[in-house]
Formats: C-alpha cells, sequence, structure tokens
C-alpha cells in the first residue's frame, strides 16, 4: 500500500494507492456481504453457494461495495494513529477504481488548531454552591405525584376548574384560518393554564356538546410568534367532562407507592431524591461555568468548515427530535415563527461555542494527562450495543467510530472531574 502525507495548517490529507492484490480481499468480502443473504428457486435464503450467488450480482456493485469497505477500514487505520491531530467528519474521494489497477483515494480531515490554554487554573473562579430542599418543594412534589394517581369519572354538569377536559377548536385572525392553530378532541385539566390567557375561563360552565365563539387578544410574548400579539377569534366545543379524583395523601397513599411505613417516610424519601437531583445539576453547573470561564481566556483560530458541520448537526438533532414527537419539522418552524435559514444562522453562533468547548476539552486532556483505557472503552461500547434497539441499529455505526465517541465520552468525563476538584480546591 502505497500512502502519501501532506499537512497544512488547516488540514491533514493523504493519498493513498492499493494494489490489485491487497483489494482483492475486499472484493471477497463485498462479494459476501452481498450475498449473505440472497434467495435463489431451489436454495434457502442465505444458503446460495457463492458462484452461484456470484453469477447474480453485477461486477459495479461488488466493486463499489469493495471500495466503500476498503476506503473506510484504510481510513480508520490511518486516523487511529493521528487520533490527537485531527476533527470533524472525514472526506473520502474515490480516484481510481479498477479491478486490474486497484484502488486509489484521497483521505481529508481538519487539523487541529493549535489553542494556547493561557494560565486556565487561575481563570477558574466559580464556587460550589451547596444545596438544600424546601419542604414546599417537597410538597409540590407530593402534589404532581398525588395527580399521576387521579381517578377520572364522566360527570353530567357544566364544567369546573380541576376537570378533565376534551376541546375541538380552531382560530381565526383577519377571517382567516391560522395555520396550526386548530386540534380535535385536545385533551387538558381545566385551570392549569395550558392555553392562551382567558381561552380556559371560556371553557368554564360548558357542557358536554356545547359550542361556543369568542375572541382574545393574545399576549406579545407568547411562544408561538404566528398569533403573538393578534385578536384571534376561536371557534371551540366541548366534547369530553370528566371530574378528577384525587387520592388521600395519607399512609396508605404512601404504602401504596413502594416500601414506606407512613407518609413522614415518604416524604423524606422524596426529600433525598430531590436533593441528589439539585447536586448533579449544581455539578452540571459548576462544569459548564469553569469550561466557559477558560474558553473566555481562549484564543482559537477555528475553522469555517468545523462551524459549518457543527451547525448542521444540530440542526439535525433538531429536526430528529421534532419528527420523533410526530410533528412535521416545516410545521413546527411555522409555529415558532422561524425560518429554516434564521434558525441556521441560529445554531451557526452555538455551533463555533461548542466547537471551541471540544477543542479546549481537548487540549485539557492533553495537559492533564487524561486518557481513557482500553477497559473503559470496551465497556462503554458494550453498554452502547446493549441500549441498541435492533441488529441493524447495530450495523448502523462503524465500530472504529464508536470506539472513538465512547473514547471522547469518557476524555471528557474525567476532564469535568479534573475541573470539579480544582473549583473546590480553590
Amino acid at each position: 500500500m502505497e500512502i502519501k502525507k501532506q499537512n497544512s495548517k488547516q488540514e491533514l490529507s493523504w493519498e493513498i494507492v492499493l494494489s490489485p492484490g491487497e483489494f482483492e480481499p475486499y472484493k471477497e468480502k463485498a462479494l459476501k456481504a452481498l450475498t449473505e443473504n440472497m434467495e435463489l428457486p431451489g436454495f434457502r435464503k442465505g444458503k446460495v453457494p457463492p458462484d452461484k450467488a456470484k453469477e447474480h450480482v453485477s461486477r459495479e456493485k461488488v466493486l463499489a461495495e469493495a471500495a466503500f469497505l476498503a476506503t473506510r477500514t484504510v481510513a480508520a487505520d490511518i486516523l487511529s494513529k493521528e487520533q490527537e491531530e485531527w476533527l470533524g467528519q472525514p472526506e473520502i474521494n474515490v480516484k481510481g477504481l479498477d479491478e486490474n489497477n486497484g484502488l486509489s483515494f484521497d483521505l481529508k480531515c481538519i487539523a487541529v488548531p493549535q489553542i494556547d490554554l493561557n494560565n486556565w487554573q487561575q481563570k477558574i473562579t466559580v464556587k460550589k454552591i451547596v444545596q438544600e430542599v424546601k419542604a414546599e418543594e417537597i410538597e409540590k412534589a407530593l402534589e404532581q405525584l398525588q395527580k399521576s394517581r387521579a381517578v377520572y369519572r364522566a360527570v353530567n354538569r357544566s364544567a369546573q376548574k380541576g376537570d378533565f377536559v376534551e376541546v375541538s377548536f380552531s382560530g381565526r385572525s383577519g377571517g382567516v384560518q391560522v395555520e396550526g392553530l386548530n386540534s380535535q378532541k385536545h385533551p387538558f385539566i381545566l385551570g392549569e393554564g395550558r392555553f392562551v390567557d382567558g381561552f380556559e375561563d371560556q371553557i368554564i360552565g360548558l357542557s358536554v356538546g356545547d359550542d361556543k365563539i369568542f375572541t382574545l387578544t393574545v399576549s406579545g410574548d407568547w411562544m408561538h410568534k404566528n398569533i403573538a400579539g393578534k385578536e384571534i377569534e376561536f371557534s371551540v366545543k366541548l366534547e369530553t367532562l370528566q371530574e378528577r379524583l384525587l387520592p388521600e395523601i395519607s399512609d396508605e397513599f404512601a404504602k401504596s407507592l413502594g416500601n414506606f411505613s407512613d407518609i413522614s417516610e415518604f416524604r423524606a424519601s422524596i426529600g433525598e431524591g430531590l436533593l441528589v437531583e439539585k447536586e448533579k445539576n449544581e455539578q452540571k453547573s459548576l462544569r459548564v461555568k469553569a469550561l466557559e470561564q477558560i474558553m473566555d481566556a481562549v484564543l482559537a483560530d477555528i475553522p469555517d468548515i468545523l462551524r459549518k458541520q457543527e451547525a448542521e448537526r444540530l440542526l439535525q438533532e433538531l429536526r430528529a427530535s421534532v419528527e420523533s414527537g410526530g410533528l412535521v419539522f416545516e410545521e413546527y418552524l411555522a409555529q415558532i415563527g422561524k425560518s429554516k435559514e434564521a434558525m441556521e444562522k441560529d445554531f451557526a453562533r452555538g455551533a463555533e461555542k461548542r466547537v471551541k468547548a471540544a477543542l479546549v476539552l481537548k487540549a485539557l486532556a492533553k495537559e492533564l494527562g487524561i486518557e481513557p483505557t482500553e477497559e473503559e472503552i470496551v465497556k462503554c461500547v458494550n453498554e452502547q450495543l446493549a441500549r441498541e434497539d435492533s441488529l441493524e441499529d447495530v450495523h448502523k455505526i462503524d465500530p472504529e467510530e464508536r470506539k472513538a465517541y465512547c473514547r471522547s465520552i469518557i476524555r471528557n468525563e474525567k476532564v469535568f472531574e479534573a475541573l470539579e476538584v480544582i473549583a473546590e480546591e480553590k
């Protein structure tokens, strides 16, 4: 194999050539991958002889799959030896692919910018705040648990605060239907303030089947910008009405929720849980603030391509989150009054901060001599594999990419632990 490396200030690149003999094993792997689940008359699925299966796969398809396997395998091996020197998504460009001449391709990636940590330990001034849980916080959590164990019963009367209702509604502005402002049998607890101010008050007193039309002026700071500050004519119909019966907060209630002798013991357990949650949040806050204090004192020349890649990643994460909730991404943007271009600009600003944080964490790990052990990485990989939903999900991620990801999160966790110790000592 011929490998020619070229470095510049912002880019690492390699020219790689595999001879026909070196490329041959990848062709064999490609053919096996393409035919392992093949079905042909007279043969069971996956039991077609290799010579017979080969007749039903085109030469071009085998070469393309072999090139994919070869470029990813060779690139992963090269980059694993350069793991402290590159960032971002590597770029692979096949230049030559032929059975007689082998495979040639270019590999490019972004060089890690030089980071001057600039006496970073002196920049950490954040202090850890001792956490406590107040009695009213325990009561609020207890009330939420009480509501979660409520029983609902249909009633023949007018709606009151605290009832569970389902309402069909639509909204018009200037006589025109507002996009997204309509729903059928929308469920909520009457009086909890989930809608525009005044909307729920209009439902009180209605009976099942009643219709009502009313007009409200929406607050200018309402979260959905397409109706903020506008006068909206609502048309509503009460579809369902049930009263909510809350269990009494008592010793029996506590016993129904776990191995508790009485309500006092259960309150104590709630307090302990809230304290753990608060301490975790304070730990996270301290870590973020300490890192930001270091970042503020660091000068870094961040390549534009890194900003772009990170912004695209942020946008894709948001899209996936929105669509996993059953929403169409474009409709979501309309609801919050944002265009895709405006969202990309917002993410571009956040992307630079995230990239800089990654660079500083990488530099801190090097400064502190922090490096995950092979055992820690293997444990992380196995935990990830155990959480995968299916075998198909497992094979979606390259094993080397998975190891690199685990290495990164373990290393960052150790850096944050070191920052905590320094902050507490200071």
